[in-house]
C-alpha cells in the first residue's frame, strides 16, 4: 500500500514531529501529525486512514475534563437558551454525546455551551458553527459556510465558547478535526 510506505518514511523524517495541534487553552494531545505540506500531498483516502489510525490509538488515553460555569458579564442578566441540540458522534470510532446550546448572556453577548459532553479524543479538534443542519463532509462545511470557535477545550464535562455577533444563521455545531478534515460529531441546533 502506497500509504503505508509513505507514512513510514514520513514518520521517520525530521519534517514530522510529535506536534501538539492545539492553541493555548485547548485540549492538547501528542499526536504524530505530518507537516501541513505533507498533509497537502496526501490523498483524501490516505488522510482519512491516518486520522482513523491516530484516533484508534488514542482510545485508551485519559480524557481532559472541564466544568466551566456559564455567567453573564452583567450580574443583573440571567443567561437563557436560544437554540440547542444533542451532540451525536459520526460513527463508532468518533463517539460523542452531550448538549450543545446557544445562550443569550444579555447585553448582546452570546455563548455556545457544550454541557455534559463526552467526545472522542482526536487530532486537532475544533468547534465549528455551520450553516447546515447535518453537514456531511469537509467540502459541504466549506460550501455552506462556518465559523471556527476555536480548539475543543475538553472531552468531558461542560465548557463555553464566546459567539461574536450571536448565532446568526448557523444551524449546527460540529466537532471537527482540522488537520484531517474529519467530522467527529454534529448537533443540529434549533
Amino acid at each position: 500500500m502506497v500509504y503505508a510506505s509513505w507514512l513510514k518514511s514520513a514518520l521517520a523524517s525530521t519534517a514530522v514531529a510529535g506536534l501538539l495541534w492545539a492553541a493555548p487553552g485547548a485540549v492538547a494531545q501528542d499526536f504524530k501529525i505530518p507537516s501541513v505540506e505533507q498533509l497537502a500531498q496526501m490523498s483524501a483516502a490516505d488522510k482519512g486512514e491516518l486520522e482513523r489510525q491516530l484516533t484508534a490509538e488514542a482510545v485508551g488515553w485519559p480524557k481532559v475534563s472541564l466544568n466551566e460555569t456559564l455567567v453573564s458579564p452583567d450580574p443583573m442578566e440571567v443567561p437563557h437558551s436560544v437554540r440547542g441540540g444533542t451532540l451525536v458522534g459520526a460513527d463508532a470510532l468518533h463517539p460523542a454525546s452531550g448538549d450543545a446550546t446557544v445562550f443569550d448572556l444579555g447585553g448582546e453577548n452570546f455563548a455556545l455551551r457544550i454541557a455534559d459532553g463526552d467526545i472522542a479524543i482526536g487530532p486537532g479538534l475544533h468547534v465549528y458553527l455551520v450553516n447546515a443542519r447535518a453537514p456531511e463532509s469537509a467540502d459541504h462545511i466549506i460550501s455552506v459556510g462556518f465559523l471556527d470557535l476555536g480548539p475543543l477545550k475538553a472531552h468531558l464535562g461542560s465548557h463555553n465558547y464566546p459567539l461574536p455577533g450571536g448565532v446568526g444563521a448557523y444551524r449546527s455545531v460540529v466537532i471537527y478535526s482540522q488537520p484531517f478534515d474529519v467530522i467527529f460529531a454534529v448537533a443540529s441546533i434549533q
